[in-house]
């Protein structure tokens, strides 16, 4: 029997930040894809970024977490769990140990960037239960637009009225 992954909400008052990447080795370009959403599931921001890079997955998969956390920083999002679902790159943010390569880098700049946000955890999350992440990625890949950010300010707590 086969069981779909759906995406599941924080418990309240948290949000969840997904990213994902995709890649066009063809055309030499990465889509990012990010969605914020709060505990009762209600969209808050969005962004695709489409970048001109030939890279691996797994570099453009922390590049997509790399800009995730960039954007809760800008929101200012009160307290979050970042998902994603490249598990290499999950459990790489994860880990402690220095990884000495570009993607190296991008890792170490994102747990930098974690040490001061009010993170709750990263987590992996099957790629059915990331399709809102995945669809922008997509959408930034193919589009001829570089970047498009879609938010919602109002919905956050202490925005202005």
């Amino acid at each position: 029997m086969i069981t779909a992954s759906l995406w599941t909400p924080p418990r309240a008052p948290h949000f969840k930040v997904n990213f994902d990447a995709s890649v066009s080795t063809i055309h030499r370009v990465v889509g990012i894809g990010v969605v914020i959403r709060d505990c009762e599931g209600q969209f808050i921001a969005g962004l695709s970024r489409r970048i001109p890079i030939q890279t691996s997955a797994d570099l453009a998969e922390a590049l997509a977490a790399r800009e995730a956390v960039s954007l809760a920083r800008t929101l200012m999002i009160p307290s979050f769990i970042l998902e994603g679902d490249a598990s290499s790159v999950v459990k790489q943010i994860c880990s402690s140990d220095e990884i000495l390569s570009d993607l190296g880098t991008v890792i170490e700049d994102i747990r930098l960037s974690l040490l001061n946000l009010p993170i709750l955890n990263v987590v992996w999350t099957p790629r059915e239960a990331n399709r809102v992440a995945h669809s922008l990625a997509q959408f930034a890949r193919s589009s001829s637009l570089s970047e498009s950010l879609w938010n919602f300010p109002r919905l956050l707590p202490n925005s202005s009225k």
